[in-house]
């Protein structure tokens, strides 16, 4: 038959016609120009997703894994949506049914022994490219290689990445891709992902053990490819999963500084905020601020001068953690500091109150103790400035007992509104060795030495 004839009878479906050609002793396993290419008539039948002719050629026994010059074969065809002719990785019959995303011709020609891991651009790592979890699952029920690499290093798991294919990535996880492979420039999937912000996709690496600190050829890790963007959630997610923010590329850049010379704001400010919390400051924090200052980004400057003139005064700014020393009051309660002119001056009775629980003897209150041994300080004030209040240190000194509690009077639980198990629960409370009671020395505001 002619080519013309070839390619009518198949894209007519006209399976009695190809059955005919077949039957005559004709060869259909030979290349023929379709859509300005040479393809086999496999790979046409897989590119219409002509199952019943797939099925006729199948059982004349065609060559299922021959590839075209650009490496297209069946499966390829069947495995990606789509056509690639300037891809010059190896992919057959396969390959190209993979393609498509023709699930049932891909099961088909997998059921037919086609190779299912041509070399290079395998028919996985084209369903793994568009996404199409099907073909992908079919491929990996066969054993497809799920690692196998492309001319350039990439794998199927590294192309779903870049591409966004989430569910596509949990599958090849699942499969127990190397999720660490690198391209030959040494891009990791994680690194991919966190340069193009996928945040999701980076959460499922992430889940999947890949290594965040892993670094390409020039020494940039996956927190410096996300902060090179901006992509600030992904910065959050990478940070979370123990991600080395200090660790610079060849060239010498932290990924700090990347962010700052971009002007990416609230990346800059995520970093910066996970550096203090950290104790991560000094030298760190100067060079990122020279990158924002010789850039000009005069917002990611101001961001740093916040943070750093406490640095810069030498305070050292941490958490100090105790059992006898809390913070009451205002700045307990989260209204904190009163201002009270535009220039930022506090008001005079705004001050920090720090509760101190002092060791020694309790004290004993008149008329109430019923102790048998009993023997018969105001607030230390620690004067504050302008742009900061004063601190109030209040010893609180143990009481041998509580005071009496009103709800807690006979008088008063017989007509109590509170329910019973609530007053119960303040009766063991005030009884309990374990919530001791304390008296503190001190005066309203604006009252200190008339009243306590």
């Amino acid at each position: 038959p002619t080519e013309d004839e070839l390619i009518s009878a198949l894209a007519s479906n006209n399976s009695g016609a190809v059955q005919s050609i077949i039957s005559g002793g004709k060869c259909v396993d030979h290349f023929i120009v379709y859509k300005g290419k040479h393809f086999t008539p496999a790979m046409i039948a897989c590119d219409l997703e002509r199952t019943d002719l797939l099925i006729i050629l199948i059982e004349a026994k065609v060559d299922l894994d021959r590839q075209n010059s650009d490496g297209i074969s069946a499966l390829y065809l069947a495995s990606y949506q789509g056509f690639f002719f300037n891809c010059r990785a190896t992919n057959s019959s396969t390959s190209r049914s993979s393609q498509h995303g023709h699930h049932q011709v891909a099961k088909l020609l997998i059921k037919a022994q086609a190779d299912i891991d041509l070399a290079y651009c395998s028919p996985l790592y084209m369903a793994a490219q568009e996404g199409h979890c099907k073909v992908i699952e079919s491929l990996v029920r066969a054993q497809a290689e799920v690692n196998l690499q492309t001319v350039i290093g990439s794998t199927p798991l590294y192309v779903a990445s870049l591409e966004d294919r989430y569910q596509a990535v949990e599958l090849l996880i699942k499969a127990q891709a190397d999720v660490d492979l690198q391209d030959f420039d040494g891009f990791s999937p994680l690194y991919i992902a966190s340069e193009q912000g996928y945040l999701k996709v980076v959460n499922s690496l992430i889940g999947g053990k890949a290594d965040v600190n892993l670094q390409d050829s020039k020494g940039c890790s996956p927190i410096f490819a996300a902060c090179q963007q901006g992509h600030y959630q992904v910065v959050e997610s990478l940070l979370k999963a123990q991600a080395d923010v200090t660790s610079a590329n060849g060239a010498g850049k932290t990924p700090l500084d990347i962010a700052s010379q971009n002007n990416h704001y609230q990346t800059v400010k995520l970093i910066i905020e996970f550096c203090i919390r950290n104790g991560i400051q000094g030298s760190y924090l100067k060079q990122g601020l020279r990158c924002a200052e010789e850039f000009e980004n005069d917002r990611v400057v101001e961001l740093f001068h916040a943070a750093t003139s406490l640095d810069d005064s030498g305070i050292n700014v941490e958490k100090y953690h105790t059992d006898e020393y809390f913070v009451v009051g205002s700045f307990a309660e989260g209204w904190g500091n009163s201002l009270v002119t535009l220039d930022g001056r506090t008001d005079f009775d705004s001050d920090v109150d720090v509760m101190w629980l002092t060791h020694g003897k309790p004290f004993h209150l008149k008329d109430f103790c019923e102790c048998a041994d009993r023997t018969s300080n105001p607030a230390r004030s620690y004067l504050g400035f302008n742009q900061r209040p004063t601190l109030d240190e209040v010893p609180a000194h143990r009481l041998c007992r509580y005071p009496p509690i009103a709800p807690l009077q006979p008088d008063r639980v017989a007509k109590s509104n509170i329910f019973p198990a609530v007053l119960q629960s303040i009766q063991r409370d005030v009884t309990s060795a374990s919530s001791p009671c304390h008296i503190v020395h001190a005066a309203p505001p604006g009252k200190a030495g008339e009243q306590l």
